[in-house]
C-alpha cells in the first residue's frame, strides 16, 4: 500500500508562478562532464531552494561559467534578484541592489550584461537600464543611464564591444546598439516592433522578428556597414541600415483595413498617441462603430500580439479599432510613467477618453456606438471605466483586477505591488483607491468577463468576485471561463477562436443591437 501523501509543504512565500505550481521540485543548474562514462550530473546549485524559479541564465563560450539571476529571500517574503556567476570555484554575487534579469555573456567571455530594474517606491516609478559587469574584476557600470527608455533583452555583438537591445519608443520597438566603452547609443532599425534579435558573426547583419500595426510577425534582415557606428548618447536617429522582410514561412495573410494615427492633448498638456484601424468602407455616409483597445502591462504599450489581439479581425466585422497609449505606457519616457504611478484610475481613464473623443469626431467614425476592451492592466481599466463612465455601450474585461485588497494576497507576485502601493498591512487605502470595485453600485454598462482558470498572475478569484458582484447588482453580464489558459496568452487554437467569437458576438449584440448568438464552439 502506498502511504505517501499527495501534498506539498511550503516554507517560502511563493506557491505558484504564472500557470504552474511551485514545489516540491524546484529548478537547479547541473553540469554534465560528457568526457566521463557514464555521464554524471554535478549539481552546481544544491542550496538554491526557490532562487532559480522563473530565472534566466547564460553560459560562457568556454562552458566554464554560468551567469544567472538568483532570487534571494529577504524580510517579509520579499526577494532580491541578484546576478551571480557560478563556476568550479563556487557561486559569487556580481551585482546586487536591484532586480537583475536576462543576463548575456560576451563572446570573448570577459563581460556580462543584464537588465537592471530599479524597483519603485510609492513616490517614484520603477526604471529599467542595462548593467555591464566585468567578470574578471567584478566591477559594474550602467550602460544606458542617459537613455530615457526601457532597454530589454540585451544581446552581444560578435566583437564583444557592443550590445544590441530593443526598447519601446512611441509605439514601436526599435533595435539599438550601445558601445560598452563609450556608452554611445545608435538606433539600428526603427518603424517596427522588433524582438528575438540575433546578430550575425559578420558584424553587419542582424536577424530579428519584426511586426508592425499593419504586418503580422515575420523574420527581418537588417544590413548596414554602419550598423556599429557611434553617435552621441542622447541621439536617437537611426543609421542608414537596410531592412528586408524575409519570405513568410506560412501562407501570406492579407489584413483588411486602413491604419492611421491619432493623438490628443491630456488635461496636463501631455500628448497622448493612438493608432486607429478603419474597416474597409468606413466613410461619412457609412461611419464605423468604435472599439477602444486598452493594452496590458502594467508597464506596456499597444504593440501587437496578433494571435490574441488582432484589430483586423474586428475591422473585418465592420468595427474601427482604436489603440491608445495612456499614462504608464512605456516608450514615452520616465515622466510619462510617473504621471499615473501609484494611482491608475482617473488619469489613465482621462487619457483614454481624450483620444476616443478625437477619433469620434471623425466623420467616418460612429462615436455614439462605442465599446472598450482590455487585457490585464487594460482589463482593470475596463473595470474602472465601468463604474465611472457611461461613455461605452459594452465593455470586455480580460484578466483584469477587480479588488486590489483581495488581489494583493492571492497573486503570484504579491510583494511586487508594495513597491507602488505600499504595505497593505500598514495602510490599505491605496489598494482600495485603485480598486474598480469601489464604484460597483454605479455600473450599468453590459460587461463580458474573460478569464483563464490557470491565471495565477491575476487569479480567477478576481473574475469570480466581479461576476458575483455584477449578477447581484443585476448588471447585464456574461462570463467566458477558459479552463486551460493562463494570464499571458491563449495557447489553444480552439480557445482563441471562441475568445474572438464570444467577444464579437457580445459587441454585435450590445453595440449594434443584433440578436445574441453564442459561438458554435460552445455547443
Amino acid at each position: 500500500m502506498d502511504a505517501s501523501a499527495n501534498a506539498v509543504l511550503f516554507e517560502e512565500l511563493e506557491t505558484r508562478y504564472r500557470d504552474y505550481e511551485l514545489g516540491p521540485r524546484l529548478p537547479r543548474l547541473f553540469r554534465f562532464d560528457v568526457g566521463d562514462r557514464p555521464v554524471t550530473p554535478i549539481d552546481l546549485t544544491p542550496d538554491a531552494a526557490g532562487a532559480l524559479v522563473a530565472t534566466q541564465y547564460a553560459v560562457s563560450p568556454d562552458g566554464r561559467t554560468v551567469v544567472s539571476r538568483w532570487r534571494r529571500p529577504v524580510a517579509k517574503g520579499f526577494r532580491e534578484a541578484e546576478l551571480v556567476a557560478i563556476d568550479q570555484a563556487g557561486r559569487r554575487v556580481i551585482a546586487r541592489g536591484a532586480q537583475f534579469s536576462s543576463p548575456a555573456i560576451s563572446p570573448d567571455g570577459r563581460w556580462a550584461v543584464a537588465e537592471k530594474l530599479r524597483p519603485g517606491t510609492p513616490q517614484r516609478a520603477e526604471r529599467f537600464t542595462l548593467w555591464l559587469v566585468n567578470l574578471r574584476t567584478g566591477e559594474g557600470v550602467d550602460l544606458t543611464s542617459e537613455l530615457d527608455l526601457w532597454p530589454e533583452v540585451p544581446v552581444w555583438a560578435a566583437d564583444s564591444q557592443s550590445v544590441y537591445f530593443v526598447a519601446d519608443e512611441r509605439g514601436r520597438a526599435p533595435i539599438f546598439r550601445v558601445d560598452i566603452n563609450s556608452h554611445e547609443i545608435v538606433k539600428v532599425a526603427e518603424d517596427a516592433t522588433y524582438s528575438s534579435v540575433c546578430p550575425a558573426p559578420d558584424g553587419e547583419t542582424i536577424f530579428a522578428l519584426c511586426n508592425s500595426y499593419s504586418k503580422i510577425p515575420g523574420i527581418a534582415r537588417i544590413t548596414s556597414s554602419r550598423i556599429g557606428s557611434r553617435r552621441r548618447r542622447s541621439q536617437s536617429s537611426a543609421t542608414s541600415a537596410s531592412t528586408t522582410r524575409l519570405p513568410d514561412l506560412g501562407p501570406t495573410v492579407e489584413l483588411a483595413g486602413k491604419l492611421t494615427e491619432v493623438s490628443a492633448k491630456a488635461e496636463d498638456g501631455t500628448e497622448i498617441r493612438g493608432y486607429l484601424v478603419l474597416p474597409e468602407g468606413a466613410a461619412p455616409n457609412n461611419p464605423a462603430p468604435l472599439v477602444l483597445w486598452i493594452h496590458g502591462g502594467t508597464r506596456g504599450w499597444t504593440g501587437h500580439n496578433f494571435w490574441q489581439w488582432c484589430p483586423y479581425l474586428f475591422a473585418e466585422r465592420g468595427y474601427a479599432v482604436l489603440m491608445v497609449d495612456p499614462a504608464r505606457s512605456t516608450g514615452y519616457g520616465q515622466a510619462f510613467m510617473q504621471r499615473a504611478w501609484g494611482y491608475w484610475g482617473d488619469r489613465v481613464m482621462a487619457d483614454l477618453i481624450a483620444v476616443v473623443e478625437v477619433a469620434s469626431a471623425r466623420e467616418d467614425i460612429d462615436g455614439a456606438n462605442a465599446a472598450a476592451m482590455g487585457h490585464s492592466f487594460g482589463g482593470q481599466m475596463c473595470n474602472w471605466i465601468a463604474g465611472r463612465s457611461d461613455r461605452f455601450k459594452a465593455l470586455v474585461t480580460v484578466s483584469g483586477v477587480w479588488a486590489f485588497d483581495q488581489f494583493h494576497a492571492t497573486t503570484d507576485k504579491t510583494t511586487m505591488w508594495e513597491e507602488e502601493f505600499g504595505d497593505p498591512y500598514v495602510d490599505v487605502e491605496p489598494y482600495l483607491q485603485n480598486s474598480p470595485r469601489r464604484n460597483l453600485a454605479s455600473i450599468r454598462t453590459p460587461m463580458l468577463i474573460i478569464h483563464g482558470l490557470k491565471d495565477y498572475a491575476v487569479p480567477i478569484s478576481e473574475a469570480i468576485r466581479l461576476w458575483t458582484d455584477l449578477k447581484r447588482h443585476e448588471v447585464p453580464a456574461k462570463f467566458l471561463l477558459l479552463p486551460d489558459e493562463n494570464h499571458s496568452m491563449i495557447q489553444k487554437p480552439s480557445d482563441i477562436e471562441v475568445w474572438y467569437e464570444t467577444a464579437l458576438a457580445f459587441l454585435d449584440h450590445h453595440v449594434l443591437g443584433r440578436p445574441w448568438k453564442a459561438p458554435d464552439l460552445l455547443g
